[in-house]
Order: C-alpha cells, then structure tokens, then sequence
C-alpha cells in the first residue's frame, strides 16, 4: 500500500511496525477533520509539530490518542511524529507531537555507555547498539574527530543534548532529523544559490542586525602593554563604511625577564604569536562578519507586492545558506536556515529563520543564575544565603591547604595540585576560582581591574549609577532623579518612573506606550490599572508558539498596520463567560440561556444590512420579519400575524392572511380563495394523483337564458373510458344477404384501454329494426341489422388501463395533522 500525495495527514496505532509507517497510508486519514498542521524544526535539533482537530459527528477523532504515531506530507517527504500531548476541548482537539527520533531516543535508556577516542558516527552507533528499548531509529555522523565520553543511568537523548558531556559538546555537529533517520553531521544544508535583500518596513520581513560589535582592525597587546608593531587588517576591512578598530589584550603573551622566567624568550617571538592570535580572532571567531537574524513570514509576505522577491526563499531548507544583501550597510552576508515553519493543509512555508551567528553558543539565563541559588539554597536545608556561604566555609576549613609560590598563593583540597579539585588562584592580575583542578578552566573569578564573572551575587544595598551587561549593549541607567531607564545598544528601551513603566520603540527616540496606575476622572475611589499606546503605534495582547509570537487581540486606534481598519480586532476564537453580552445596557444584548440556546434581546429592530450599500438583507421588527433584495432593495418576504407573503421584482407570486390565499403568475391568479368560501384558479388544474371529493363534480355551462348552471358527473364502481359517436351510421347489403357495418375501434381509444378483458358495445337504435353485435374483436365490432333501413349510433366502453382492478375501495379521510 503506498502513499497516496492527496493524503496530507493520517494516524497509526502508538504499536504499528516502521516498515508499514514508512509504506503504508495510515490506519485513519484525518485530511477533512484537520483545520490547523504545523511542524517546526529548527537547527538546534528541535522538530515537532502542533495540529489541530474538529471532533466531527463520525468520531474520527477518538482514534487521536498520546503515542499514537502521525504522518504528515511535507514539501520534501511525509515526516513522521509521535504525538506526546492531547488537549480536549468541546469542539476541537489539539496535540503537540514530537519528531519520530526525538520520542524515540528519550525512551532508549543508558545504563553505562562510554565511547572513548572514537569518531562520531562510532559514538552514535554504541549509544543505539548498547542502550535499552526498540531501536528502529538509524543513526548517521560525517565527523570524524575523536573524542571521549561516559554516559550512566540517562536516555540517548539527554547524552546526545542534554548532560555535561552531552554529544553535541564532545563531538560538536548539526542535527537533522528526516523520518526514522537521526544524522548529525559536521554541517547540514547546502548552497542553493538563493538571494535576497534585506528590506526595512517591509510586511512579514524582520531583520536584526549588530554591527557594533564587528572588528575589520586589531590593535594587539599582551602583557605589560607589549604592542604587536602592527595592525592587524581582516580581509573584509573594505566591506564596511568605516574601519572598525579594536584593542584586544592577550595577557597570557609574555616576554621572560629577570621577575619572572615564563613568556616567550625575545620581544619579536611574542609579537609573531600576538599577531597570529589577532588572525584567528578572524578566521576563528569572524568578528569581522556584521551577525544577523533575519524572519521572514510568507503569510504576511505574499501581500506585498515585493513577494515576488522573496518567493525563492521557499525554497530552502534547514542549514541552507542564503545570500542576503544588506542594505542599511551595502554589503552581502551570508546567513543559514536555522528554523523553518511549515503549512501542512496549504502545502506552503509559513516562516524560515535566517542567522549567521554561532549556533553552538549557549548563554546562561537568569533562570540559570536562579536555578543554581535555588540548589544551593536547598541543598543547605537553610534558607538564609549569608548563613549557607558561612556554613561552606565553615566547612572548608578542614582539608584546605594554602600553597604559596613566587607569583601566587594557591588554595586547594589537596596538597598535590595533580590530585586537587577545588582550586583558588591568587596573583598580582585577580583571583581566580576552578571546580576541575590547578589548570582550570576558571570560570569564576575577579580581575585587578575591576572585572567580575560569577554565577550570582547576594547584597544588602547596592549604589550605582550605572549598571550593564559584559558588552555594554544592555544598560540600566540610574543616574536620573525621576526613575530608571533601560538601554539596548545605547538607545532607550524601557523607562520606571513613579508609578508608570514607559516603553520606547525600537530607535530609543519615541514612548510608544505605557502601564501605568490611574484614577477615574481624577476620583481617588476609583483606582485602576492604565495600559496604553500612544498615536501612531499599537497595543497587542499576544501568545508565544514554537518561538513566535501571535496575536489574540490587536488596538490599533490609527490603522498603522495597514491590515486591519478598525481600532480593535480579534484574530482567535473568544468566548464570552459572562450572562450577557450588551450593547448598550438594558437596550440590546446576546447570551446563552440555561438550556443552552442562543437568544438575542433587542429593544426596537434587528437589521441585517449589506456591507457594500445601505440596503438591508433582514429587518426583524417586534410583530413582522422582512426579507429584502440586497440590489435592488426590494421586499421580497414578509411574514407577520396579519399577512405572509413572497414575491420577485416589486410583485407578488404568493400570499396568505387569516382570511385566505393567493397564487400568482406574472399578473394572473392561478390559485386563490374567494369570499364565498372557495378555491379559484384562472388557469387550467393539473392533478397527477387521485381526486376525490365529498360532494359533486360539477362543469359549468353559460346559457343564453338561464345563466351558468351545473352539470354532474357520472360515476361507476370501475374505471371507465368511453368513445360515443355522434354520426349516425347505416348497414349495407352483404353477398349473402345481411345487413352490417363494421366499425372500426379509435387509435387514440385503443391506446388508453385494456382490450385484453371484454368491452361493451351499446348501440342506440335512430330508427325501426333489431340488430346484434355479429363479431366483436381488439380493433372492431360488427352491427348486423334485420332490415335495410337500420340506421344507429353507438358507446364503446372498456376498463381504462392501468386502473383496471379498481372497484369501490374503501376511502380513508385524510386528517391535516397541524404541527
């Protein structure tokens, strides 16, 4: 059984076997009961998917369960996901599943695996061969650097992502995940010679770019100020405006003198090594390169007209390198897809994200800094820091040994510094603190100008003017008298100032809103809490999914977005929790009652009114409904108490009161009632039924005379046809000396009768003789008369076909049942 490509998504059971998920189309197709399929994968490893489901009337849904397995149709291959998360709502379902190989190494388990000077695909393969649980997942690695690991009592997941000598830390890489197959590669991705331009104000294209830290000019110094002799120039010192020049000091270069016996021998020695460590700083690190992120959102992309532009780019993958020419600075980067946003039901890219930063890098978080207070707090039993860092040195005292030396004093858990752990190095340059021994690295520590690095700090009160992070990009600027203002990159970002937070747009030049408290029209009863924009910007309430952001609601007073024309939209689902909904208290108002149905409240009218012109669709007044045309505002419907009626172009075709009916056609009555308590056509009455009276059937026949007089039907036990002659016919002499006519039976007649059973034949005499009917057959009778002068007229009568078992039945009255 093979895929179908109409098939966008189906479902397995969580038990189903790889070869029949990778072949087969899936225990139930969920394409119609699906409104919403996104899958995310970002080069960091992440690849997961949110969906969601109607809970249709067929009960499709009820096969949506955690651990089921979901296939869905990509633009390069179906990719496959467990579902891990169902949330139920009262018409719609939604999960969140993850990446096939993501599920499925969280549940392979390690007990003791230690891959050591191995390349990376040897390391993967161990962590498969020799963990615990199913292992349909193949693995795949094209580095082929050696290095050393010991995993215990974790799943191959955390070893690969998630522990201190996780995978991605020993052996470095990029993952990509593709179906059953988990391959992490030296780089993933390829060149597909895809250009763009980075544009500014440009709808569903965000750009993100920080030059201030680009260096294109080194200005190399070791210790004691020992000066390279030269510049050192990248090879992208002409991309830029300007050349942008650095000092960076290497204090670890040295030259010996009589003090001190480390450091290079000669000065010109360690300006070789000062220059070839400022040439790494470019080949290594590219501090020369501009960093930037861009996004770009193809929803709100393709209504621009510069989407043709940009249309290319969907056509990259994840690790894919873009070619972006950067306006603002006239210059070309190139960048990689790290993150890509996809539209299963649409079969469209929704959002890639661009970036040439390190991908690799990991800050530390405040909830880091958090989390490890935390740990130390609990760790303690008490919840006093001041008197958890007195209890650890408390407890240092024993098994601390002071080593001094000729250019440091050393502070250890041992006397040998092979074997010690805990390591404090004190010298004329700071103090330095190392948990992995005398040669470090020292992660923590302060230097002899004024440079602190430590996971957290603990004070009383602290003084300052200004506060800012290691680069200076972000600021707190304390030295005003009315509050605090934040800074990013020298511009003003956020501004406390009594009892109002002020934010500033993106350039730092302009307040764009602000969360302040208030008064009601100045009544100090009536506190409350303010939150506003201010002209020519919006407020929005928004959500984060899979690292965007989405709005709920947006405010937009002066239309600045150029999507929405009205000051307030909703761009979710919203449900009212409250009784009522109103529109003016006590005039008009929505709600649901306690039986759950919907009721409207309104004190005058409800209209229903034509978007494009004043014309009304409904008009629901307290005794009428009326029904218009929205083009040519003609009433085409009303029902009231009084009258009901239809009708098309300015007239009517049907109406009825309490008094009767009407049926029109153009001008004329077809079908109406009358004052004498009766129903008149103007127009012929077709029946394709029976038609069955309690009284006569009666034509009406105008005379000269006596006026309009009635005529009665004559009816019989059986259905009858009849042919009646108004001829009057004669006999002839035959050869033998009778007297006959043969009369032949009607076409039209024969056709409507059944002249298989017997007919009649009567004869009515216009004169003196006897007569017989001599011969009597499907197409005619024979009259033979006794003398030569017999003249008559007859009546044929035959049972009428199709109804020839019919015979007084039992009639039933048929009661009008009034609902």
């Amino acid at each position: 059984m093979s895929n179908k490509v109409s098939t966008k998504i189906c479902i397995y059971d969580k038990n189903t076997l790889k070869r029949d998920v990778l072949f087969g189309n899936g225990d139930y197709i969920l394409d119609n009961i699906c409104i919403s399929c996104v899958p995310y994968e970002n080069i960091d490893g992440t690849s997961e998917l949110d969906a969601t489901f109607i809970t249709d009337s067929d009960g499709l849904y009820k096969n949506i369960k955690e651990e089921s397995i979901i296939k869905v149709l990509l633009d390069y291959d179906y990719e496959i996901y467990r579902i891990s998360k169902v949330t139920k709502y009262q018409n719609r379902i939604e999960i969140f599943a993850r990446q096939i190989t993501i599920s499925e190494t969280l549940d392979m388990w390690i007990e003791d695996i230690r891959p050591t000077n191995t390349s990376g695909l040897a390391a993967l393969t161990d962590l498969k061969n020799n963990s615990i649980g199913k292992k349909d997942i193949e693995v795949f690695s094209d580095i082929d650097n050696s290095s050393t690991a010991y995993y215990q009592r974790m799943s191959v997941y955390q070893a690969i992502h998630d522990c201190d000598q996780s995978f991605l830390d020993r052996w470095g890489g990029e993952v990509l995940r593709r179906g059953y197959n988990l391959t992490i590669n030296k780089k993933i991705g390829q060149d597909r010679g895809v250009e763009i331009r980075s544009r500014k104000n440009l709808t569903g294209f965000e750009a993100n770019t920080d030059i201030d830290n680009v260096v294109t000019r080194i200005r190399a110094v070791g210790y004691n100020g020992i000066y390279a002799g030269k510049y050192v120039d990248s090879k992208l010192i002409n991309n830029y405006s300007s050349i942008k020049t650095r000092e960076i000091k290497y204090d670890d270069i040295r030259v010996k003198d009589d003090n001190n016996d480390e450091g290079y021998d000669t000065l010109a020695e360690a300006q070789k090594e000062l220059i070839r460590r400022a040439e790494l700083e470019f080949t290594e690190k590219h501090i020369d390169e501009l960093r930037a992120d861009y996004r770009i959102n193809f929803i709100y992309l393709e209504q621009t007209d510069e989407y043709k532009n940009y249309i290319q780019a969907e056509r990259v993958y994840l690790g894919d390198t873009v070619s972006v020419f950067e306006e603002k600075h006239n210059i070309n980067i190139h960048v990689r897809v790290i993150g890509r946003r996809y539209n299963v039901l649409t079969q469209k890219v929704i959002e890639i994200e661009l970036s040439n930063n390190d991908i690799s890098k990991k800050s530390i978080t405040t909830s880091d800094i958090l989390s490890e207070l935390q740990s130390i707090i609990s760790n303690s039993n008490n919840n006093n820091l001041q008197d958890v860092i007195q209890s650890m040195i408390n407890a240092g005292v024993n098994d601390s040994y002071v080593i001094p030396r000729q250019n440091e004093i050393i502070v250890a858990d041992k006397k040998d510094l092979n074997a010690a752990r805990n390591v404090i190095r004190l010298n004329k340059n700071g103090l330095g603190f190392s948990k992995t021994g005398y040669a470090g690295p020292y992660q923590y520590g302060f230097t002899i100008d004024g440079v602190i690095n430590a996971s957290l700090i603990s004070t009383g009160i602290l003084s300052a003017i200004l506060i800012q992070n290691k680069d200076g990009s972000l600021q707190i600027d304390l030295s005003g008298s009315n509050g605090i203002i934040t800074k990013y990159k020298g511009k003003n970002a956020i501004e406390l100032s009594g009892t109002a937070m002020k934010f500033y747009n993106w350039d730092g030049d302009d307040v764009i809103g602000q969360v302040y408290s208030s008064r009601l029209n100045s009544n100090e009863n009536i506190p409350g809490i303010v939150l506003a924009n201010k002209t020519n910007s919006y407020l929005s309430l928004a959500y984060e999914k899979n690292n965007s952001f989405y709005s709920y609601m947006r405010f937009d007073k002066d239309n600045i977005d150029n999507i929405t024309s009205i000051p307030i939209t909703i761009f979710e689902e919203t449900e009212f929790k409250g009784s009522q909904l109103w529109f003016g208290h006590n005039i008009n108002s929505i709600y649901n009652s306690d039986n759950n149905n919907f009721v409207i409240k309104l004190k005058n009218k409800f209209i229903i009114r034509e978007t494009d012109s004043v014309n009304n669709r409904l008009l629901l007044d307290k005794n009428e409904l009326n029904l218009y045309n929205t083009k040519t505002s003609n009433r085409y419907s009303l029902i009231s108490e009084d009258e009901t009626f239809f009708g098309s172009n300015g007239r009517k075709y049907f109406s009825c009161s309490p008094n009767g009916f009407s049926f029109w056609k153009g001008n004329n009555y077809i079908l109406y009632t009358t004052t004498a308590n009766t129903i008149q056509s103007d127009l012929g009455l077709h029946i394709n039924g029976n038609f069955t009276v309690n009284g006569n059937k009666n034509c009406v026949q105008s005379t000269e005379k006596y006026g309009d007089v009635l005529y009665y039907s004559v009816e019989d036990c059986e259905s009858y046809l009849t042919d009646r002659s108004m001829e009057v016919f004669t006999v002839e002499e035959t050869s033998t000396g009778s007297y006959e006519r043969v009369i032949l039976l009607d076409n039209i007649f024969k056709e409507s009768v059944n002249l298989d059973l017997n007919y009649t034949v009567e004869v009515i005499k216009q004169g003196w003789g006897d007569y017989r009917i001599k011969e009597q057959t499907k197409d005619y009778f024979i009259v033979e008369s006794d003398r030569k002068d017999f003249t008559f007229k007859y009546v044929v009568t035959a049972k009428r076909k199709g109804y020839e078992e019919e015979r007084n039945k039992t009639f039933y009255k048929v009661i009008k049942n009034e609902q």
